[in-house]
């Protein structure tokens, strides 16, 4: 917000505290929804990433209104985003205790608990919390992923299966399952899941971007093609699925079509090392070393690794008869691995 913004919101507020007071009063309605409110703007200041702000205002939302559990829970996830996670911890608790109904309370102590490392009283939460509003399949999705991050595949598998039952987002629950069967390369039972959660939401981009994955793993190159051209139509700026277009492109020996698309992901992403490697690997394809060369470099300048990065690279300088620089890059080659993977291309967001 711009200072002259902020100090008419500060003033306000002080206007607000001075007429309401601290505590109890006999207006107190009035005071809850001031408070709400003003917790809600903490929350839309903590999104936007203005931090030191969006606690100032939860705290003075507690402080108006100290029995109000959203406040105080809100409060914990600011507190948590800075690091201080038992102070976090304390308004969670006080949340869960003002009112022990609340599922959301108990999803953030699992989160907070979670990145401490306690991962098994995280997932007695994440229980409670699905035990509390049993058709919120974000719990279950969350509680899923963690399981399966536990090598406990039969505990995930039943956990995301549970959420595609009845609930308020059947979408997101079958758009998770399908996530979860491609992970365990279930690919054709990915496909059903991806089926449904498009025929949800049609157009849904992470159900298109699953499916032409899938399709792409199960050898059906011309549906993944089709699949993935539809959603680039339908996400022109996404550069997520113009990457994932680009590698199609370049397997099928159509490298040509790709380079334009891998030019919009640089575009719109500079900082995506993938997108330098793959175009690299394309112009060395075509011939074209010296430019191969460049991106390689770039690339390596923002940190590219993979087995299949390096040996690209190495390929290219032999092509321009480097024998020296070929050795240089095998030298690092041999000091790296894992390979260029869907891994490295960003999330895609709906």
């Amino acid at each position: 917000l711009p200072p002259e913004d902020v100090a008419v919101q500060d003033a306000f507020w002080d206007a607000v505290l001075c007429e309401l007071g601290i505590g109890p009063s006999p207006n107190a309605v009035t005071v809850e929804v001031y408070a709400k409110t003003l917790a809600e703007q903490g929350v839309l200041m903590l999104e936007q990433g203005v931090v030191d702000r969006a606690i100032d205002a939860l705290e003075r939302a507690c402080a108006m209104a100290p029995d109000v559990p959203m406040c105080h829970s809100n409060l914990g996830v600011a507190y948590d985003a800075i690091g201080r996670r038992e102070a976090a911890l304390a308004e969670f608790e006080t949340a869960t205790s003002l009112n022990p109904g609340l599922a959301a309370p108990h999803h953030n102590i699992a989160v907070t608990l979670r990145k401490s490392g306690h991962t098994e009283l995280a997932i007695r939460e994440l229980e409670r919390a699905i035990a509390l509003a049993p058709r919120n399949p974000s719990f279950r999705i969350e509680l899923g992923g963690l399981l399966e991050e536990l090598s406990d595949l039969e505990g995930a598998e039943r956990v995301f299966r549970d959420a595609t039952g009845p609930s308020d987002d059947e979408w997101s629950a079958s758009l998770a399952f399908g996530d979860f069967l491609r992970r365990r390369k279930r690919y054709s039972e990915a496909v059903a899941a991806y089926q449904h959660a498009e025929a949800l939401r049609p157009g849904s981009a992470g159900a298109l971007r699953g499916l032409g994955r899938c399709y792409w793993a199960l050898e059906d190159r011309q549906r993944a093609l089709e699949v993935t051209q539809r959603l680039v139509v339908l996400q022109p700026h996404n550069p997520a699925v113009k990457f994932d277009l680009a590698m199609m492109l370049q397997r099928l020996v159509r490298g040509h079509e790709a380079v334009p698309l891998l030019d919009d992901v640089i575009r719109l992403l500079p900082g995506m090392w993938q997108a330098r490697a793959l175009k690299a690997s394309i112009l060395a394809e075509l011939g074209r070393y010296w430019e191969a060369r460049s991106l390689f470099e770039e690339a390596d300048g923002l940190g590219a690794t993979g087995d299949a990065f390096w040996e690209m690279w190495a390929e290219t300088e032999a092509a321009l008869g480097d024998g020296e620089r070929e050795s240089a890059v095998r030298g690092l080659a041999a000091r790296s691995n894992g390979a260029l993977t869907e891994a490295g291309a960003p999330a895609v967001a709906d």
